[in-house]
């Protein structure tokens, strides 16, 4: 049986208006129960929403959908540190596809604990599950100081925008103040990326890293940073040992703009079988010396206008496409409140993938646009609009429906506020 949910656009709209009025006592009263566990806290929100997507399945041909966005976060704080937990799944139904249902996971979690007056533990971990091109986007942050494999990039494999992935990862930082504005750094890192269709690239990588930070002045600091990573590649076979030696300089000044620096030298080396593009037989083996380097700025234009713009080129994960790759990454972010009820988010990406060495690399570069208008209809009741824009050089014309991705969405969101804890 192929159970299909339409649900039209204006009756999504009056049952969002009806919910959101008629819900915010309920939200308002486990507000009040909150008081009874401070420290606890429980956010709960449910999206419902009606999209089109161009290419919906990687083929060029447009359909409908209804998707649900339920979200619960839960937080504990504690004398030494917090615990926090974040969970999002997607469930998309498509209405003209035999293969319609599709289910997108995320979860992440946050902790900080303090061991001892000078000794701050953190501890944090990612895990995606989705064949949305834009999943990986949605959640990057600015340069990175350092080269963990983080992924900035979407999903880039050459099958579409459409091609089922895993990605997970943890990283892990101990802290130690050695002064009031010195502290030193000892971390390391896990990542790995599964890709579900036959013949791509499943990567796994961890690194180890140690620091040092200092605040020059008030507003700026420097940092020295050495790390060693670790890539573990198949499809074909790859092994990258890379050291980075960094050093950063941030700077922030007192009307909200900030500037963050990274670069430095990056040598690596690789060992790879380059089966099916030289012989069967045939290897590499070889050293490079490259660099890395990276930006922020940001600019809080009021207390309503923030502006970001990031750019960074660094060894990373190929994310489906190949192994480890020279990858060249750019994002503009720029939101605005207009009011107390209406605010709205526009940003741009744009990458680039180089070949490291001699290793191969198959996909070409990439960029794409996201925008969101959100509209508070009611105290706990907002809507959403929201639209995406993928498009990858084709590798050839017969495959041209595959790299060029259109979706938009409006979606209902009600927040049941703060719950406290069951026992």
């Amino acid at each position: 049986m192929n159970l299909q949910l339409r649900i039209p656009l204006p009756c999504l709209a009056l049952f969002a208006l009806f919910v959101g009025i008629s819900g915010s006592t309920l939200a308002q009263q486990t507000e009040t129960a909150q008081a009874f566990r401070p420290g606890v806290l429980w956010l709960l929100d449910l999206g419902v929403g009606q999209g089109y997507d161009d290419s919906a399945i990687g083929t060029g041909q447009g359909g409908y959908f209804t998707q649900f966005d339920p979200t619960v976060n839960f937080r504990q704080d504690g004398e030494h540190g917090f615990w926090s937990l974040d969970l999002q799944p997607s469930v998309r139904r498509f209405y003209s596809f035999s293969v319609a249902d599709r289910v997108d996971e995320r979860a992440s979690t946050t902790n900080l604990w303090r061991i001892a007056r000078r000794w701050t533990l953190d501890l944090d971990g990612d895990y995606l599950h989705t064949s949305d091109p834009f999943a990986s986007s949605e959640g990057a942050s600015g340069a990175q100081a350092v080269s963990t494999a983080v992924v900035v990039a979407p999903n880039n494999s050459f099958v579409g925008p459409e091609s089922p992935f895993t990605v997970f990862g943890g990283t892990s930082t101990l802290h130690y103040q050695i002064a009031r504005h010195t502290e030193l750094t000892f971390g390391g890192d896990y990542f790995s990326s599964r890709e579900e269709i036959p013949g791509l690239a499943d990567t796994t990588s961890h690194a180890f890293r140690a620091g040092y930070e200092k605040m020059v002045r008030r507003g700026q600091s420097i940092g020295l940073l050495y790390s060693a990573q670790f890539f573990d590649v198949t499809n074909p076979e790859e092994q990258v040992t890379t050291h980075t030696l960094l050093l950063s300089y941030d700077f922030e000044w007192k009307n909200g703009r900030e500037i963050a620096l990274f670069a430095g030298p990056q040598y690596s080396l690789l060992s790879a079988s380059s089966a099916g593009i030289s012989g069967p037989s045939s290897g590499i083996s070889q050293d490079v010396l490259g660099y890395a380097a990276g930006a922020t700025f940001s600019i809080n234009l009021t207390k309503q206008n923030y502006f970001q713009l990031m750019a960074s080129r660094r060894i990373a994960d190929g994310a489906g496409v190949s192994g480890a790759v020279i990858q060249a990454v750019g994002q503009l972010d720029f939101s605005r409140r207009f009011n107390k009820h209406f605010s709205a988010s526009v940003g741009a990406f744009y990458s680039d993938y180089q070949a490291l060495g001699d290793l191969p690399v198959v996909a070409p570069h990439s960029w794409g646009a996201f925008n969101r208008a959100d509209f508070q209809i009611a105290p706990h009741s907002a809507i959403s609009v929201q639209y995406d824009y993928f498009y990858q050089p084709e590798i050839s014309a017969s495959l041209a429906p595959l790299f060029s991705h259109n979706r938009a969405l409006i979606e209902y969101h009600y927040s049941f506020g703060t719950l406290p804890r069951l026992r």
